[in-house]
């Protein structure tokens, strides 16, 4: 994403990686999916759109005219 210019304005490479890592830890897994009882395309989905909401510039991916 770096390489690309598509992390959001304002994070830099050291917090996307820390925001990855965190989100995507086997500990948030569990405390969602085996202690709360979501399913893992709940957990996928919602992890998806987290990281995709946190980490990505969405004005570098909107079509042009």
């Amino acid at each position: 994403l770096q390489d690309k210019g598509g992390i959001k304005a304002g994070t830099g490479l050291e917090t996307a990686t820390d925001l990855m890592w965190s989100m995507c830890s086997s500990e948030i897994y569990r405390m969602l999916v085996v202690e709360r009882g979501w399913s893992g395309p709940t957990y996928e989905i919602w992890l998806t759109n987290v990281l995709n909401a946190e980490l990505l510039d969405h004005q570098k991916y909107l079509p042009t005219a």
